[in-house]
């Protein structure tokens, strides 16, 4: 069993029966062996559940990302990679995750808007996404409500895989060839603003990183 996100999340929005339910089965999984432990993500998540688990059955194994994948980028860098997606704008914006919305989509796209109607400010937008219960609506809305920004190349879609390829700056043959038809076959369908795949990841490398999620463990 994976626990992610601290414990009193469970309580979020008052629902205190479910949270009640889940941890007295999630208790009872545990004594009758069904679940042989729980790995926690921090020592925190861990003490979050002491509440309700005997701690003997949850370990501690941090993130498995090294965090030398996520750190800032050098100028040079961050102009390559705006020029290999050839996105317009001097300052660029980015978002990464799912285009859902209890990650914050509507105020994603009033972000996008926004900028849209201020012409005066040189904004380019980039975003990280492959799916999420609003992707396949994504390219309609911001081309309605963002027509400026579409025309201009000043908002694309890219594919992250900085997860998957750790630390690489470059990929080989057949990585990219295996990513470029994924994003060919099964995501272009969907959304036609993909501007390719990135190895290095998204946070890295824009000027201003978006996060409008209502929703995390952070």
């Amino acid at each position: 069993m994976h626990l992610h996100c601290s414990a009193e999340l469970w309580a979020r929005g008052g629902v205190i029966d479910k949270k009640v339910n889940i941890f007295e089965n999630l208790k009872r999984a545990c004594g009758e062996g069904h679940i042989k432990r729980c790995i926690a993500v921090s020592h925190q998540v861990k003490d979050s559940f002491a509440e309700y688990l005997d701690p003997q059955f949850i370990e501690v194994v941090h993130n498995g990302i090294d965090e030398e994948v996520y750190k800032f980028r050098t100028e040079p860098d961050k102009l390559a990679f705006q020029k290999q997606f050839n996105l317009n704008g001097k300052t660029i914006l980015g978002y990464s995750g799912r285009l859902d919305r209890e990650k914050g989509y509507d105020d994603l796209i009033a972000l996008i808007k926004y900028f849209d109607r201020r012409p005066e400010l040189d904004i380019g937008f980039l975003i990280a996404s492959s799916d999420g219960k609003c992707f396949n609506q994504f390219e309609e809305d911001v081309k309605r409500r963002a027509p400026r920004m579409v025309r201009e190349g000043r908002l694309g879609v890219v594919l992250d895989i900085a997860k998957l390829v750790c630390g690489t700056k470059t990929l080989n043959t057949f990585s990219r060839t295996y990513f470029e038809n994924y994003v060919e076959t099964n995501l272009k369908p969907h959304c036609n603003l993909f501007k390719g795949i990135t190895p290095i990841p998204l946070q890295a490398m824009v000027d201003v990183y978006v996060h409008p999620s209502n929703f995390e463990a952070f």
